[in-house]
C-alpha cells in the first residue's frame, strides 16, 4: 500500500493532490479575474503564463501557511468567554502571517522576476497587504466553521450510539 501524503488542517485532513487542486483552482479563479480586468480597464496585458505565476506565488504561498492559520483558530476559537482575547491574538497573528506571506511570495518572486528583492518586496506588499488579512481572516472562519460542524456532527450521532437501556444502568436508585 502506498503512503499518501496528508495535510492537516485542524480536525480535517486531506489528501495532498485534492489540497493542492483547491489551492490550484483559487490561483485559476484570480488568475481569470486579473486577466479580465486588465483587459477590460486598458491595464498592461500580460501573458497568460505570467498571470498564473503571478497568482501561483501569491496562493501556493497561503496554501503554505493554511495549516497554521488552522493550528493557531483551533488554539485561539472566537467563541466563548475568551472571544476577545483570541480575536486581539488572531490581529496581531493575521498581521504576521501577511507579512510572512509577502516575505515568501517576494522571496519565491525575486527568483522568477526581474528586479531585486526589495522591488518585489515593494510589489507584493503593495498588492497583498489587505488580500492578506482577508484572506487570513476567511482561513479562520472556514477552521472555525469546520470544527462547529465536526462538534453538532458529534453531538448528534452520540444519542444513537447509546444502548436503549442505558438510563436503567447508569440510575440504580
Amino acid at each position: 500500500m502506498q503512503h499518501m501524503m496528508t495535510i492537516r488542517l485542524g480536525d480535517t485532513t486531506i489528501g495532498f493532490w485534492r489540497y493542492l487542486a483547491l489551492w490550484t483552482g483559487v490561483v485559476l479563479l484570480f488568475a481569470a479575474q486579473w486577466f479580465v480586468h486588465d483587459a477590460l480597464y486598458d491595464g498592461p496585458m500580460w501573458s497568460v503564463v505570467g498571470y498564473l505565476r503571478w497568482l501561483m506565488i501569491e496562493w501556493y504561498t497561503w496554501a503554505l501557511l493554511a495549516p497554521m492559520v488552522f493550528s493557531l483558530a483551533a488554539r485561539y476559537p472566537i467563541e466563548g468567554e475568551l472571544r476577545w482575547a483570541s480575536l486581539r491574538v488572531h490581529v496581531v497573528a493575521g498581521a504576521a502571517v501577511t507579512f510572512l506571506a509577502i516575505v515568501i511570495g517576494a522571496s519565491v518572486s525575486h527568483l522568477t522576476e526581474p528586479g531585486s528583492f526589495g522591488q518585489q518586496l515593494g510589489q507584493f506588499a503593495g498588492k497583498h497587504v489587505a488580500m492578506g488579512f482577508i484572506t487570513y481572516g476567511m482561513l479562520v472562519a472556514i477552521a472555525a466553521r469546520s470544527t462547529s460542524s465536526a462538534r453538532k456532527r458529534a453531538a448528534r450521532w452520540r444519542p444513537a450510539s447509546l444502548p436503549s437501556n442505558w438510563h436503567s444502568r447508569a440510575c440504580r436508585c
